[in-house]
């Protein structure tokens, strides 16, 4: 069986946040928004028989060149037909956009214009928003300090995470 993953591979992610922050002031605000309650939690809905396989996303990725969690991935989609996912940047830009019939997935270094940490909206729908719909953030951690992961999910255990 043909399995497809959906990989978002963000090496160079556009920032969130003015030169006038500090690196300490946009992290604490990257944490809140993607590794804090969702703000979608309410809208959400899973009427989708999921019997096929489970959706899973994650919250955080670290696109640093290390194989590591470095791009976002929706566990379990291509399992599913009639699907739409839309990623919007922190100012509500679409960035990336597919369904069932694209045949591209993935970001090169050229969607971006900066090399920041970021944080980005997505939304999922499977079927029609009455089946399954499933908006949330999930963040971008570039560069070689450690850090916290938080609340956030990652698929697999990260180094540069503590």
């Amino acid at each position: 069986m043909k399995r497809i993953h959906f990989l978002v591979c963000l090496i160079l992610v556009i920032g969130c946040s003015s030169d006038n922050n500090s690196f300490e002031e946009e992290l604490e605000s990257i944490d809140f928004s993607c590794c804090g309650p969702n703000p979608f939690e309410d809208t959400n809905v899973d009427n989708l028989d999921q019997s096929r396989g489970e959706i899973q996303l994650q919250g955080l990725i670290t696109p640093n060149n290390d194989g590591i969690n470095d791009f976002w991935i929706v566990n379990n989609l291509e399992l599913y037909e009639n699907f739409t996912l839309q990623i919007f940047d922190i100012n509500g830009n679409l960035v990336f956009e597919a369904d069932e019939n694209s045949e591209n997935f993935g970001f090169t270094e050229s969607d971006f214009r900066s090399n920041k940490n970021s944080v980005f909206e997505y939304k999922l729908v499977i079927v029609d928003e009455a089946t399954y719909l499933n908006q949330g953030y999930f963040c971008s951690f570039t560069g070689p300090e450690k850090r916290s992961a938080g609340n956030c999910t990652t698929v697999f255990r990260d180094p540069i995470l503590e």
